[in-house]
């Protein structure tokens, strides 16, 4: 049976500051980082950590203990293919936790590309582009007629 691997801290963060940073982590490396299921009434979070063919199923378990204060416990039972390399398997997590703390301090920001508008062409945009089509249509006509005479 594989032994089971614990986390615990206190954050000088909200606990929405940690929530939001859960969700960014998991988010921006969907492929590295899946969020399986999310107890919004205890506060609950099943995330599986993936590296290469590796998989790492965690819980992580938040409670605020004031405003600016949140206990943070991380629980994982890695497989029978993780148990062997127990530093390739801290590493996961360290990264996932890093990639938290950074979210959580302002350290990494999630942008999001506001969709471009798209400016419908002018009047006299549209008047040019229909003379110079009718204009074109016309000049390979009088081609087309020049050859079939010749």
């Amino acid at each position: 049976m594989s032994e089971q691997i614990r986390r615990e801290f206190t954050l000088p963060f909200s606990i929405e500051k940690i929530k939001t940073a859960i969700t960014d982590t998991c988010r921006t490396s969907p492929g590295g980082r899946q969020l399986n299921n999310y107890n919004a009434a205890f506060n609950t979070y099943s995330v599986t950590l993936v590296r290469n063919l590796y998989v790492l199923p965690t819980t992580i378990t938040l409670k605020a203990l004031s405003e600016n204060e949140t206990h943070f416990e991380l629980s994982a039972i890695p497989g029978p293919h993780l148990t062997r390399m127990a530093s390739f398997t801290s590493s996961m997590i360290e990264d996932f936790l890093k990639q938290i703390g950074d979210f959580a301090s302002g350290k990494l920001i999630v942008k999001t590309t506001v969709p471009q508008k798209v400016n419908p062409p002018s009047a006299g945009r549209t008047a040019i582009g229909w003379v110079i089509l009718i204009g074109g249509l016309t000049l390979l006509v009088a081609v087309l007629w020049y050859i079939s005479k010749h």
